[in-house]
């Protein structure tokens, strides 16, 4: 009997052991998980983001953005860094939306794209006109051809916006809760990313 209870016991001892082990176990992954989130380098993280900011900033994209913004009436430099600059911003939160599960469809741009142009052709604003026959372009061609990122740069943040909102009380509270959170994200990523996002402006301008 001695020897079968000592058996118990040692059987007894080495289960506590293994739950314990399991137990460390768990909490190490919960402990390296905070650790990779507070560092960045968990999902989403800026060091992934700003790897792919070049490849995002393509010149086609960078001259579409130009064309949306040439009606300002600042020179062609100051134009050029302005859009960059935007779209830098777009591609932050972007990035920041994906993480989170968003996305946007062709289907969706489209169709904000159609009710654009027929919004457009309705008010019949002179100014627009004017802006566009000084950039030889059509109402269509303006909004399919270079409005089109733009659009979809705006659904997705739109996304992102009403889920961050979610929970706030009333309108006032949304924006200033969005205002807060964007102007959050895209400090953090700029001063995260800072030296990687002046090689890229310097090698585009």
């Amino acid at each position: 009997m001695r020897s079968i209870d000592v058996v118990n016991r040692v059987e007894c001892l080495f289960n506590k052991k293994r739950k314990v082990e399991k137990l460390l176990q768990k909490l190490l992954a919960v402990m390296f998980l905070i650790i990779s989130i507070l560092v960045g380098c968990g999902p989403g993280a800026n060091g992934n983001a700003a790897a792919g900011l070049n490849e995002y900033l393509t010149e086609e994209r960078i001259e579409k953005r130009v064309g949306t913004l040439q009606k300002t009436g600042s020179g062609a430099a100051e134009v050029r860094v302005q859009a960059i600059e935007q779209l830098i911003d777009e591609y932050i939160l972007k990035e920041e939306a994906e993480s989170q599960g968003l996305s946007v469809s062709d289907k969706e741009i489209q169709e904000t794209i159609e009710y654009q142009i027929k919004t457009a052709k309705k008010v019949q604003n002179k100014k627009f006109a004017n802006d566009l026959k000084e950039l030889n372009l059509s109402i269509e061609e303006y909004y399919r051809d270079y409005a089109y990122d733009s659009f979809k740069g705006r659904l997705l943040e739109n996304k992102l916006y009403d889920k961050v909102t979610a929970e706030a009380g009333t309108p006032d509270q949304e924006v200033d809760k969005w205002d807060e959170y964007k102007s959050a994200l895209i400090k953090d990523f700029r001063n995260k990313n800072d030296t990687e996002i002046e090689k890229v402006i310097d090698g585009l301008k």
